[in-house]
């Protein structure tokens, strides 16, 4: 028999876990406002790592799931954890996204104002500064997903940054 287990903290948000694969328990929970997670090889509701648990959401699926004979155990942690290492992770990452969409900025007015003046050694810095920070955030979005909006606006402030340095667009 599957057994879905659908947990809830505020550091992952509301995850379900399936015992075994099943095609159309997946296609349950994705009626009801699941999606495939890669980042936890498991189904998650989008938008519900920062907010309580939401019992009506998540009792139209477990109701579902349990009519057609599917075991569905919840548990639930609506605990603030003293810190949340994915929020501080994608603030230490804005922060640097940022940083390196002011330093395109500035390398644009440089070589605008002064062209003859920059040299080789010192654009190979500056273009590898800002793809260090885009591995960076793609280590991060390859952990937790490309969906979160975080992530999403990560991307297109390193992409400024990333054309601001004469690489081409990604």
């Amino acid at each position: 028999m599957i057994t879905t287990t659908i947990t809830h903290d505020k550091v992952n948000g509301t995850v379900a876990r399936l015992s075994d694969s099943h095609r159309w328990v997946g296609s349950t929970l994705e009626r009801h406002g699941f999606t495939w997670s890669r980042a936890h090889q498991a189904y998650a509701l989008p938008g519900t790592r920062t907010w309580a648990f939401d019992p009506y959401r998540v009792g139209r699926a477990t109701r579902q799931l349990r009519r057609n004979g599917f075991t569905v155990r919840v548990d639930v942690d609506n605990t603030t954890p003293e810190a949340d290492p994915i929020a501080d992770e994608l603030d230490r990452l804005l922060d640097i996204a940022y940083t390196a969409q002011h330093l395109g900025a500035a390398y644009q007015s440089d070589q605008r104002d002064h062209a003859d003046k920059i040299t080789e050694q010192h654009r190979t810095q500056i273009q590898g500064a800002v793809t260090a920070a885009c591995d960076r955030l793609d280590r991060l979005a390859q952990r937790l997903g490309w969906d979160l909006p975080e992530i999403l606006h990560i991307n297109f402030v390193l992409n400024d940054a990333w054309v601001a340095v004469g690489l081409p667009p990604f």
